[in-house]
């Protein structure tokens, strides 16, 4: 137990990379808006970046994805608006980052984390909003499966860590989740979508504490599954 706790205590690599490809995704998309657009360079790094740009660098787009770009669907989550929103994803990606592989291990939660990226994508694509990107249906993705773990394993658990994912992460998710439905900015769709993915990716996966859940193999093949038939469904509805 000593040794799992000492994971929360750095930030761990695959979390930094992720971090780091957001990061360059963001630069690349505002030298594109100074060089392409001929944006001052001041808005071009610090401002929000146009629609145009946004989607020239992996954004979800309603038209695209329908006509078959199901890519989107995974690089959106990597594409923010302009720095602030990178900032607030990118500090909340360092925190549920350190627990999140912590509990389920690196390989583990990257596919949690991309698995709630599509699932978010997914949902808002459903929904018919024109344009979403960012990182947050991942994160709402990230906080499911810790809450997925934390009550799977809420009598394995010391109480202050089902404390901490428990009531804690709990109140902190349906926080800011009612927060989303009351910014117009904010795509809660994708937040609702990632969310449940989580949810659900965190009762099938293994952690790091046990080894009694379902086996890697059968966990990819229902998550791949479930993404393409979903995927492939809403490209059919809206053609």
């Amino acid at each position: 137990m000593e040794r799992f706790l000492d994971c929360f205590e750095v930030v761990p690599v695959l979390t930094k990379l992720l971090l780091g490809a957001m990061v360059l995704l963001h630069l690349g998309a505002s030298f594109w808006e100074l060089t392409h657009r001929k944006v001052a360079w001041f808005w071009a790094f610090l401002g929000s970046h146009s629609n145009p740009t946004l989607i020239e660098f992996g954004a979800r787009a309603q038209g695209r994805v329908a006509q078959g770009e199901l890519w989107r669907l995974v690089t959106c989550g990597f594409v923010h608006g302009d720095l602030i929103h990178l900032v607030v994803n990118g500090m909340a990606l360092v925190g549920l980052g350190r627990m999140g592989e912590a509990v389920f291990g690196p390989a583990r939660f990257l596919w949690i984390f991309i698995l709630a990226v599509v699932g978010g994508a997914v949902a808002a694509q459903a929904h018919g909003g024109s344009i979403s990107f960012g990182a947050s249906g991942g994160l709402f993705g990230v906080m499911g499966a810790l809450l997925s773990f934390g009550w799977l394993r809420r009598e394995f658990l010391p109480a202050q860590m089902l404390e901490v994912f428990g009531k804690q992460l709990a109140l902190w998710t349906a926080l800011n989740l009612i927060i989303g439905f009351f910014l117009p900015f904010v795509s809660s769709p994708s937040h609702v979508g990632g969310l449940i993915a989580g949810l659900l990716a965190g009762l099938l996966h293994k952690d790091r504490l046990t080894n009694d859940q379902a086996p890697n193999e059968v966990t990819i093949v229902l998550s791949v599954t479930g993404i393409l038939g979903i995927s492939f469904g809403i490209l059919l509805l809206r053609r």
